[in-house]
């Protein structure tokens, strides 16, 4: 219809009564009070006359452009659901919207892919055609609707499912560049076209951005837009594994709250040999044998940059960390492996390995096996072993001490969740300084506590900042005390500032660590919006976060590390998280928190 968005009219079947919905006066013919839209209600109006004029015409055309799409992904494995299937078959669809008996839409295209998942498609498609989910799921839940389920659709049949909706706006021109790019993407998830990405030519910004979208929506330029003409492929011989994933490293985790939920309920089993297991929300386990603690983690995810080698590195050392976490010393470790090989060319699975055997020979740790299966969506990681001695273990808990201070002290950046989904939506070039600077920050392995073994002693708790981001990590070291965090000491990836105040929409996807954070009884104080968003991004493979006991121990460590102190601990009435809107400093002059009066 083309009319408003939030205006419409409701049909009334002849001889049903509606009774008044709102009390008050006599507007909608005395069924609802309250002041007319009739600014709104006039466009409906003609937006219906010029509907019903142009009706035949609209008619012809999107069952002309369906058509046409069909006809590219006809060569496929496919069901199309409902009657068009028939049609199609028959080769009748056009002809038959100038019948009057109608049994399907002329606009709308519903077709399975059997095997293929349609988020998977979806997040193949990257943003270059707008189509949804025919299975028409729930955001927490994958499961087929009921409406499909009704009509006897198969679950393998219906989470494959595309939703394709043409309308007015497009040429047939569009149609077909659009269809095209539907079909490659099916064809390579069907192992039919498994070629790598190279650099296409450069494309007009009108042809991009008009082309693929299958809606009635002016074209108005934003820095969104103007940011995708940024995206680009790998180098040649590889494959942009963000096309591949629809999570992003340790964002693809699941929700703390859900899994905090599942594992309270269930039991595990005892083993007095496993003296640090899962229910404390350590790094690692520790199993003593021989009266020596083997450090056992394992950690693995979806792609988190487009590039191969460096998501190899990447996810190789966010496993690793788990073990420097607990202050021991990696030994060896297995690798973890999810590949499509009908999608995944040999050379992007040859190159994710060896940047996982770059970053474990750099430590001198051999990768002396692992596991592989088949994934729609790609994942890789590691199981990693290490060994310490049981007095060197360091817990995830911060031990109160009323004697003296314990301070904050954190490596590596904060800010690489926002990066990396900004790499994905093309808000993050390349080659740009804030592409090579989260790269690099997240490829970093945690090796630098090694640094610091003749000053273990002042370190009272010691862990890994991911995928639950500064706040939720912090939370659970805190336990059952509080903490000042000065928000101008955060080390931030350079740049990150300016990608949050132009593309914040795009790059901040969810506040999910913020309400782990409460439900585990903290009262959070951040401001809105930039430091709200830093403090819960999720960071896949970030750094140290140390407690560590007195001032002058902590400068010494931190200056070690390279790390940077960023707030205090205390012991309050009730448990709290501040983040202060200033640098660290270390007088006592404080309004807030452990120096409030």
């Amino acid at each position: 219809m083309y009319a408003p968005k939030g205006v419409g009219c409701l049909y009334i079947k002849q001889g049903t009564k509606l009774y008044k919905s709102i009390e008050g006066a006599g507007q909608e013919t005395n069924l609802r009070a309250g002041t007319e839209n009739v600014l709104y209600i006039r466009a409906f109006g003609l937006a219906c006359a010029i509907s019903k004029a142009e009706l035949s015409r609209r008619i012809a055309e999107h069952a002309h452009y369906i058509q046409i799409i069909y006809d590219k992904v006809k060569q496929f494995d496919h069901k199309v659901n409902g009657f068009a299937q028939y049609l199609f078959n028959m080769n009748q669809f056009e002809a038959h919207f100038t019948t009057k008996d109608l049994k399907t839409l002329p606009n709308t295209l519903n077709i399975s892919f059997p095997g293929i998942p349609s988020n998977s498609l979806i997040a193949a498609l990257n943003e270059k055609v707008c189509v949804s989910a025919g299975a028409a799921c729930h955001s927490d839940e994958v499961k087929l609707s009921a409406v499909l389920k009704a009509i006897g659709v198969s679950n393998e049949v219906g989470m494959g499912t595309l939703r394709i909706t043409v309308g007015d706006g497009l040429t047939e021109q569009m149609v077909e560049q659009a269809a095209q790019t539907i079909a490659e993407v099916v064809a390579v998830y069907q192992g039919q076209a498994v070629k790598p990405v190279v650099k296409k030519e450069e494309t007009r910004k009108e042809d991009i951005y008009a082309m693929p979208v299958l809606a009635h929506v002016p074209q108005i330029e934003t820095k969104v837009d103007v940011a995708k003409q940024n995206i680009q492929t790998c180098p040649e011989q590889t494959q942009n594994m963000l096309n591949l994933t629809q999570g992003l490293g340790c964002a693809c985790k699941l929700r703390p709250q859900l899994l905090d939920r599942i594992l309270k309920s269930l039991d595990f089993g005892k083993d007095p040999k496993l003296v640090i297991d899962g229910s404390t929300n350590d790094d690692a386990a520790v199993y003593l044998q021989n009266d020596t603690p083997i450090v056992l983690t394992t950690d693995f995810f979806s792609p988190v940059i487009d590039d191969p080698y460096l998501y190899g590195k990447i996810a190789s050392s966010n496993a690793l960390s788990d073990i420097y976490a607990m202050n021991a010393k990696p030994l060896t470790c297995l690798a973890v492996c999810g590949f499509n090989s009908s999608r995944m060319s040999d050379e992007s699975i040859r190159n994710i390995m060896r940047g996982a055997i770059d970053v474990c020979k750099s430590v001198n740790v051999v990768i002396a096996g692992g596991h592989t299966i088949e994934s729609i969506e790609p994942f890789f990681g590691l199981v990693c072993v290490g060994s310490t001695q049981m007095s060197n273990i360091r817990r995830n808990i911060i031990g109160f001490n009323p004697n003296t201070e314990t301070y904050l002290i954190m490596t590596k950046q904060l800010g690489v969740g926002m990066v990396a989904t900004g790499i994905k939506k093309g808000c993050v070039p390349k080659q740009s300084a804030l592409y090579w600077s989260a790269a690099n920050n997240m490829a970093e392995v945690n090796s630098s506590v090694e640094k610091v073994q003749s000053n273990m002693q002042f370190v009272n708790a010691l862990t890994d900042i991911t995928g639950f981001g500064l706040v939720g990590h912090l939370a659970e070291m805190l336990g059952e005390l509080s903490a000042e965090v000065y928000f101008k000491s955060l080390p931030l990836i350079p740049g990150i500032k300016d990608l949050y105040d132009d593309f914040n929409s795009q790059v901040v996807n969810n506040f999910n660590n913020f309400e782990y954070a409460t439900q585990r009884g903290f009262g959070v104080q951040v401001k809105e919006g930039f430091q709200k968003a830093i403090f819960c991004d999720p960071t896949t493979s970030g750094g140290l976060l140390f407690a560590v006991d007195g001032i002058e121990n902590a400068r010494t460590i931190c200056q070690a590390v390279n790390g940077s102190l960023i707030g205090r601990v205390y012991q309050g009435k009730k448990k709290e998280i501040i983040v202060v809107d200033e640098v660290f400093r270390e007088h006592k002059e404080r309004v807030t928190g452990f120096f409030k009066e």
